[in-house]
C-alpha cells in the first residue's frame, strides 16, 4: 500500500501534467452537471406555473418531475458501462446535445405527454454528467485528492440549483417561462462548446495505461465486469447513504421548499426563494468542505457519520418549530444543506472501493441508487400532501395546509436517521485504493 500512496499525483508532479489543465478538464465536464441541475431543480420555481399550465395536482406534478429520476435509474448502469469502454469526451458531447434539444421540446411543447417524454430524456442524458466527472477525476487526479475534487464538482452543480431558484425573477425579466427556459438551453450550448474545447479523455502520460485497461475490459467481458461491481456492499451502502442525504435537494430544493415556507411560516415569495437558495448554498459550501476535511484527515467514515448526525438535527429542529423568523428558517435550511454535503465523500469512497478500470460502472451503480431518491420520495411527498388535502385550489392549482406539509415533512428525519445507521457500516479506505 505504501507504494500506492506515494505515487505522484497531478497536484504533486507538474512535470507530468499541470494543475490548471487537470482542473480545466474536470470542471469543463462538470458544466454539464451544472446544466442538468438547472433542469432538475427548475420544478420548484415553476411548480405553481406548471400545475396551472397543465391543470394538474401535486401528485401529477411530482410524477412529472420524477420522470427525470425514473430515467436516471434505468440508464445509469448502461451509462457507466459505456463510459468505461468508450471515449468520455465523445459521449459527453453527444448526450449533452440531446439534453439541450429535450429542454427545448419541454419548453415549447403544449401537451403533457411531450413534457413527460422530454423530462424523461433529460433524466436519461443526465446520467452521464456525474459519472463522466468521476471517471475523469480518477484519470486526472490521484485518489488522495478525489474527495476534494468531487466536492468542487458538486459545488458547480449547486450553482445550477441556485440559478434554478432565480427562475421567477428571470421570468419577469423575459416575460414568460418559455423564454427563460430557452435562455437556459442556450446557456447549455455554451457549456457544450467548453466541453468540446477543453475535455480530453486521458492525461498524455496515461494513454498507454488507458489502452491496457480497455484491452483488459474487453478480455474479461461484460458479465465478469458487472458481477463484482454489483455485489460490492460498500457501493450499495454508499449509494443508499447519499440517496437519503439528497432529500434536502431532490424533495425540498427541487420541488416543495417555496410552497412549504410560504404556507407554514407565512413568509413572502421572495423570502421563500431565498430559503430555497440557501439549501443549495449550504450544499455548495458543504461538499467541498467535506471533501477537503476527508482528504486532509485521510478518513471517509467519520466525516460521513458526523454529517449525517448533524443533518438529522436540523430536520428535527425544523419539524419541531412552527413559528420561526426568516433568519432562523434560512439558517436551518443552510445548515441542512451544509451538513448534508458529507454525501460527496461517497463518490471518492466508491472510486477507492472498486477496481480502477470499472470506476464509471461502480459509480453508476451507486448513482442509480442515489437518483432513485427523486423517483421514490418526490411522488411519496406529493402523496402525503394529497392524503389529507381538503380540496382547496388557487388559480387552478391545489392549495395545501400547514398540517399537510407537517405530515409530509416527517420523511426528512426518518431518512436522515437511517443514513446515520448506514454510516456505521462503512469500511474505512484511508483515502487509498483497496484494489
Amino acid at each position: 500500500m505504501s507504494n500506492i500512496s506515494n505515487r505522484p499525483s497531478a497536484l504533486s508532479d507538474p512535470s507530468k501534467i499541470s494543475i490548471i489543465r487537470s482542473y480545466g478538464v474536470v470542471f469543463a465536464a462538470a458544466t454539464f452537471f451544472l446544466f442538468s441541475f438547472i433542469n432538475l431543480n427548475s420544478f420548484d420555481a415553476l411548480n405553481q406555473t406548471l400545475r396551472a399550465f397543465y391543470h394538474v395536482n401535486a401528485l401529477s406534478i411530482s410524477n412529472l418531475s420524477a420522470m427525470y429520476f425514473y430515467a436516471n435509474i434505468i440508464f445509469m448502469i448502461p451509462a457507466g458501462l459505456l463510459l468505461d469502454r468508450f471515449s468520455t469526451r465523445k459521449l459527453l458531447l453527444t448526450v449533452m446535445l440531446i439534453s439541450i434539444l429535450a429542454t427545448l421540446i419541454f419548453t415549447w411543447g403544449d401537451e403533457l405527454w411531450a413534457a413527460i417524454l422530454s423530462r424523461f430524456i433529460m433524466g436519461a442524458t443526465s446520467t452521464f454528467c456525474l459519472l463522466s466527472t468521476a471517471k475523469l477525476t480518477s484519470r486526472w487526479f490521484s485518489p488522495n485528492h478525489s474527495a476534494s475534487v468531487m466536492g468542487w464538482v458538486v459545488t458547480m452543480a449547486m450553482l445550477g440549483g441556485i440559478l434554478a431558484q432565480q427562475l421567477p425573477s428571470l421570468i419577469q425579466l423575459t416575460g414568460s417561462w418559455q423564454s427563460t427556459m430557452t435562455a437556459i438551453a442556450l446557456l447549455g450550448f455554451v457549456f457544450w462548446l467548453l466541453i468540446l474545447i477543453f475535455v480530453r479523455d486521458n492525461p498524455p502520460h496515461r494513454e498507454n495505461t488507458h489502452k491496457t485497461e480497455q484491452a483488459h475490459l474487453k478480455k474479461i467481458g461484460f458479465w465478469k465486469t458487472l458481477g463484482p461491481a454489483l455485489i460490492n456492499s460498500q457501493t450499495w451502502i454508499a449509494g443508499v447513504y447519499t440517496n437519503l442525504l439528497t432529500l434536502p435537494i431532490v424533495v425540498m430544493g427541487a420541488l416543495w421548499v417555496k410552497d412549504y415556507v410560504v404556507t407554514v411560516f407565512h413568509e413572502t415569495t421572495g423570502q421563500a426563494e431565498l430559503a430555497a437558495s440557501l439549501i443549495f448554498l449550504g450544499v455548495l459550501v458543504g461538499c467541498p468542505l467535506a471533501g477537503i476535511i476527508s482528504d486532509k484527515i485521510k478518513r471517509r467514515r467519520l466525516p460521513m457519520l458526523v454529517g449525517a448526525v448533524l443533518t438529522l438535527l436540523t430536520a428535527v429542529f425544523l419539524l419541531s418549530e412552527r413559528s420561526l423568523s426568516p433568519f432562523e428558517i434560512g439558517l436551518d435550511f443552510f445548515l441542512m444543506g451544509l451538513f448534508s454535503g458529507s454525501q460527496v465523500i461517497t463518490y471518492a469512497l466508491v472510486i477507492e472501493s472498486n477496481p480502477k478500470n470499472t470506476t464509471a460502472l461502480s459509480e453508476a451503480i451507486a448513482s442509480m441508487i442515489i437518483m432513485s431518491a427523486g423517483a421514490i420520495f418526490q411522488p411519496l411527498f406529493g402523496y402525503l400532501l394529497e392524503k389529507n388535502w381538503d380540496g382547496k385550489t388557487i388559480h387552478g392549482a391545489a392549495l395545501y395546509s400547514a398540517n399537510n406539509f407537517h405530515d409530509a415533512l416527517w420523511l426528512l428525519p426518518l431518512a436522515f436517521g437511517v443514513s446515520v445507521l448506514l454510516s456505521l457500516f462503512i469500511k474505512e479506505t484511508y483515502c487509498r485504493p483497496t484494489h
